[in-house]
């Protein structure tokens, strides 16, 4: 009986990918049914079942195959980024040929956005563009064939609507040579996708007036996913803010078209939010301040005890008080808020903490655009002396006070320019005048 003659594995490593090494040679068969296909082996994934890592190598069990069509699957496997190694061995005997392919996911994968494929929910356009990249879930590695390949996909998927003049773009969203890229973004040009309406299921009858108002910015723009989701945040979350409902959530938009031709289509954009309970303030507390004392930073704090929480406020109020930190030279001090929800009762308690920084002191002072004379003149008067605390607010009552110093027939505009020196910590300070335009 004769026993069956097994190859070793070939390694393919994603990130060199050089072309997959045999460590033996390919044993000679003896008849035509050695290179019959009777096994075919997965190993090592998680993320795909073995059918469709057969269905993606184009295998079929009773074909004939070689070893360079083995050699090919590891290759393409190996290009679409999915796995950080791809290996195989196969032997074969009388009876046929059987192969094994080892795989290690790759677990460095970023989510994709769909951004304006308005004819399709996300699952509907995965499912369609597995027709033609099988191994696509809605997630992909940064480099690789694969965000081409899905490119190129979305493409056909296009077409197949009758959508010829749309062109799929796809965007890096993150630092690229930084390697530090968070999703990849798809979307559709040559088309104009415009918004007519913005609707909000979940919303409370008083907010949704004032949503319906901050909506009246978006109609009539360019509906994409990623523009709506940062308009969410900025313009219609801070209604919720401000009411003390701290968990008020919006989510992924959703399109619903309301007219179409070859060159445009309006859509009702769908922004769904769940508002979450409202919260009452409970406590306030201070921490790392030393220059000022707590009772002078909190008188210019708004909220109280008891009251309904105005997150909106209170962040104006934290803003409020870096200018008063920078009076004293403190030019990077900054509040950071810590939020604390009970939804037991129904509260909310902040611990504001301090980061007062270094001290910077007065550097040079520079005035450009005045005739010598004049300069001279604001030179002179300019009583913050070098090496004194710094004091932000000290050159704009300094241009107030000394105007009647400027040649008194031209209006005058003023830029002022504070540059920090980190190293001596101190603050250099350029007045730039420009006389203005007579109108």
């Amino acid at each position: 009986m004769r026993k069956s003659n097994i190859i070793v594995l070939a390694f393919f490593i994603l990130t060199g990918m050089p072309t997959p090494r045999l460590q033996s040679q390919t044993p000679r068969a003896s008849s035509v049914s050695a290179y019959k296909l009777t096994e075919i082996k997965v190993t090592g994934t998680k993320r795909y079942t073995p059918d469709q890592i057969v269905a993606f190598s184009g295998l079929r069990r009773g074909e004939n195959v070689s070893e360079e069509n083995f050699k090919d699957i590891v290759q393409r496997l190996g290009e679409t980024g999915m796995f950080t190694n791809v290996a195989y061995s196969f032997s074969f005997s009388p009876t046929g040929t059987k192969v094994e392919f080892q795989l290690a996911d790759n677990d460095k994968l970023v989510p994709v956005e769909f951004d304006n494929f308005v004819w399709f929910s996300d699952q509907a356009l995965i499912e369609k563009m597995q027709k033609y990249v099988p191994l696509f879930r809605g997630e992909m590695p940064i480099s690789g064939n694969l965000p081409d390949k899905v490119t190129e996909a979305l493409q056909f998927v296009l077409a197949e609507r009758g959508l010829e003049k749309a062109r799929v773009e796809v965007n890096r969203h993150g630092d690229e040579e930084a390697g530090t890229i968070d999703r990849v973004i798809y979307s559709i040009s040559g088309t104009s996708i415009r918004i007519r309406n913005i609707e909000f299921p979940g919303a409370g009858a008083t907010e949704l007036p004032l949503l319906t108002r901050a909506a009246q910015r978006a109609q009539g723009g360019d509906y994409e996913r990623s523009k709506l989701r940062i308009f969410a945040r900025l313009d219609l979350t801070p209604i919720y803010l401000r009411e003390g409902k701290l968990r008020a959530k919006f989510g992924e938009a959703q399109a619903k078209i309301v007219h179409e031709t070859p060159d445009e289509v309006e859509v009702d954009a769908v922004l769904p939010v769940e508002e979450g309970r409202e919260y009452k303030l409970s406590r306030i507390e201070w921490s790392g301040n030393i220059v000022f004392p707590t009772a002078q930073l909190s008188k210019g704090i708004h909220q109280q005890p008891d009251q309904t929480v105005n997150a909106v406020q209170l962040s104006d109020d934290l803003d409020a008080i870096k200018p008063l930190y920078q009076s004293r030279g403190y030019m990077k001090a900054v509040v950071t808020p810590q939020l604390d929800l009970n939804d037991a009762d129904g509260t909310a308690s902040y611990k504001l903490e301090v980061k007062e920084g270094d001290q910077y002191r007065m550097g040079d002072v520079e005035i450009e655009g005045l005739d010598e004379k004049s300069s001279a003149h604001i030179r002179e008067a300019w009583t913050l002396h070098q090496g004194e605390p710094y004091d932000s607010t000290y050159v704009k009552r300094f241009l107030k006070d000394t105007g009647d110093l400027l040649p008194p027939s031209i209006k005058w505009g003023v830029t002022i320019h504070e540059d920090l020196n980190e190293k001596e910590k101190t603050v250099d300070v350029t007045v730039r005048f420009k006389p203005k335009a007579a109108t």
